[in-house]
């Protein structure tokens, strides 16, 4: 069975991973800072919506949905649909995607991402399009880290609403300025 799976490494959003697999034939994922957007990812420099994931039932690929040239996919800059093989550090703004799949080899892209079903990981549930919950076998949702769950994907049904919002390895901050500890600098003989 082939499978895929996308984990937020840096940025905010109230999703940490979304896995999905070959029982699901067809799924489209616009990932972005827009309230609109299928998985609301924030971090600085993530525009409304900044990048697609597609899979077609057996992989996944993944799109610059701009064309902006800032989507890269292992280092290198992606525009129209590449597939993701094996595993894969997507970045885009300041935010960071873990991408894995099953599939190694390359197989060609048979069907048109813009007919495929858009999914969504609004709240606590993956939704396609219209609004009806997939089926939490087919595709998974799972909230950030904390000291019971560290890395188990969680049943939709399982998400509390405590979780809601939740922070996943924030983009590194500037090193703040040393304290003044009163001396005057001296300088250097």
């Amino acid at each position: 069975m082939s499978w895929a799976r996308a984990t937020l490494r840096r940025g905010t959003s109230s999703a940490a991973v979304w896995q999905i697999d070959s029982s699901y034939p067809e799924a489209r994922l616009s990932i972005g800072a827009a309230p609109n957007a299928g998985w609301v990812v924030e971090a600085p420099g993530v525009a409304l919506v900044h990048v697609e994931l597609y899979w077609d039932g057996n992989a996944l690929y993944v799109a610059d949905a701009r064309s902006a040239g800032d989507v890269r996919l292992d280092g290198r800059v992606i525009g129209a649909w590449e597939q993701v093989r094996g595993r894969g550090q997507l970045v885009f703004g300041h935010a960071i995607l873990e991408l894995e799949t099953s599939v190694a080899e390359v197989s060609a892209l048979i069907r048109d991402p813009g007919t495929a079903p858009r999914v969504s990981l609004a709240g606590e549930a993956t939704r396609v399009a219209d609004g009806a919950p997939l089926d939490d076998e087919r595709t998974r949702v799972a909230s950030g880290p904390s000291e019971s769950d560290d890395d188990d994907v969680l049943e939709l049904d399982e998400i509390p609403s405590s979780k809601a919002m939740i922070s996943v390895a924030p983009a590194p901050r500037a090193p703040a300025a040393p304290a003044a500890s009163g001396a005057a600098a001296r300088p250097a003989p």
